[in-house]
């Protein structure tokens, strides 16, 4: 079994929390997932070192897609 948790970020492209992933993404046995509605935020959230997974708050289908696993 792995020691590796994975954990989602909601607000990753906000202030507080891009900060949350940069931490994140420097602690051991994490693997970081980081909520974005729009595309054009992957890449930010990529060169953070997380893994960007498309979140809408206001679409039941990418709520339970991004927490899959979770």
């Amino acid at each position: 079994m792995s020691n590796t948790r994975n954990i989602l970020v909601i607000g990753a492209t906000g202030q507080v929390g891009s900060e949350v992933v940069r931490l994140l993404t420097g602690a051991a046995g994490v693997h970081t997932l980081a909520a974005v509605r729009r595309d054009d935020q992957k890449q930010k959230m990529e060169a953070l070192g997380a893994v960007p997974v498309h979140l809408d708050l206001d679409d039941v289908q990418t709520i339970d897609h991004a927490v899959d696993g979770v």
